[in-house]
Protein backbone atom coordinates (compact mmCIF):
# COMPACT_ATOMS: atom_id res chain seq x y z
CA UNK A 1 0.00 0.00 0.00
CA UNK A 2 1.06 3.69 -0.95
CA UNK A 3 2.02 5.97 1.65
CA UNK A 4 -1.61 7.83 2.75
CA UNK A 5 -3.64 5.54 0.55
CA UNK A 6 -6.64 6.06 2.70
CA UNK A 7 -6.16 9.65 2.99
CA UNK A 8 -6.37 9.39 -1.03
CA UNK A 9 -9.19 7.34 -1.13
CA UNK A 10 -11.30 9.30 1.29
CA UNK A 11 -10.40 12.60 -0.47
CA UNK A 12 -11.98 10.33 -4.21
CA UNK A 13 -14.66 9.14 -2.28
CA UNK A 14 -15.65 12.85 -1.39
CA UNK A 15 -14.16 14.55 -4.05
CA UNK A 16 -17.67 15.90 -5.74
CA UNK A 17 -19.05 16.99 -2.82
CA UNK A 18 -15.65 18.99 -2.15
CA UNK A 19 -15.47 20.64 -5.44
CA UNK A 20 -19.07 22.13 -5.01
CA UNK A 21 -18.59 22.99 -1.52
CA UNK A 22 -14.91 24.30 -1.51
CA UNK A 23 -13.49 24.58 -5.17
CA UNK A 24 -9.94 25.13 -5.48
CA UNK A 25 -9.14 25.55 -1.79
CA UNK A 26 -7.04 23.27 0.14
CA UNK A 27 -8.47 20.02 1.75
CA UNK A 28 -6.76 18.20 5.02
CA UNK A 29 -7.40 14.86 5.94
CA UNK A 30 -5.95 12.14 8.40
CA UNK A 31 -6.92 8.98 7.82
CA UNK A 32 -11.17 8.88 7.18
CA UNK A 33 -11.56 12.75 8.29
CA UNK A 34 -11.72 15.95 6.14
CA UNK A 35 -10.07 17.93 9.05
CA UNK A 36 -10.65 20.92 7.56
CA UNK A 37 -11.04 23.43 4.11
CA UNK A 38 -8.29 26.50 3.61
CA UNK A 39 -7.49 28.81 1.59
CA UNK A 40 -3.74 28.58 1.16
CA UNK A 41 -1.62 25.27 1.14
CA UNK A 42 0.15 27.10 3.80
CA UNK A 43 -2.75 27.16 5.85
CA UNK A 44 -3.35 23.53 5.90
CA UNK A 45 0.17 22.75 6.35
CA UNK A 46 0.63 24.59 9.46
CA UNK A 47 -3.11 23.12 10.94
CA UNK A 48 -1.40 19.65 9.56
CA UNK A 49 1.34 20.33 11.06
CA UNK A 50 0.27 21.58 14.72
CA UNK A 51 -2.42 18.88 14.89
CA UNK A 52 -0.53 16.05 13.63
CA UNK A 53 3.38 16.96 13.96
CA UNK A 54 5.62 14.98 11.65
CA UNK A 55 2.44 12.03 11.37
CA UNK A 56 1.93 11.82 7.60
CA UNK A 57 -1.19 13.68 6.66
CA UNK A 58 -2.98 14.90 3.19
CA UNK A 59 -3.04 18.23 2.15
CA UNK A 60 -4.59 18.46 -1.24
CA UNK A 61 -5.73 21.47 -3.61
CA UNK A 62 -9.54 20.26 -4.25
CA UNK A 63 -10.57 19.73 -8.00
CA UNK A 64 -6.81 19.83 -9.21
CA UNK A 65 -5.68 16.80 -11.23
CA UNK A 66 -2.91 14.82 -9.48
CA UNK A 67 -0.38 14.74 -12.11
CA UNK A 68 -0.37 19.49 -11.70
CA UNK A 69 0.25 18.71 -7.62
CA UNK A 70 3.70 19.68 -7.11
CA UNK A 71 4.84 18.75 -3.18
CA UNK A 72 7.89 21.05 -3.26
CA UNK A 73 10.12 18.87 -0.84
CA UNK A 74 9.72 15.70 -3.05
CA UNK A 75 10.76 17.59 -5.87
CA UNK A 76 14.02 18.97 -4.04
CA UNK A 77 14.40 15.47 -3.09
CA UNK A 78 14.20 16.48 0.48
CA UNK A 79 11.87 13.81 1.44
CA UNK A 80 10.83 10.75 -0.42
CA UNK A 81 7.30 8.69 -0.83
CA UNK A 82 8.59 5.32 -0.22
CA UNK A 83 8.88 3.89 3.25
Amino acid sequence: MIALQEELDHYARNEEDLKRSAPGKFVLIKHNEIIGTFDTQDAALTEGTRRFGLKPYLVRQIGVPTEKLQIPALVLGLINAHH
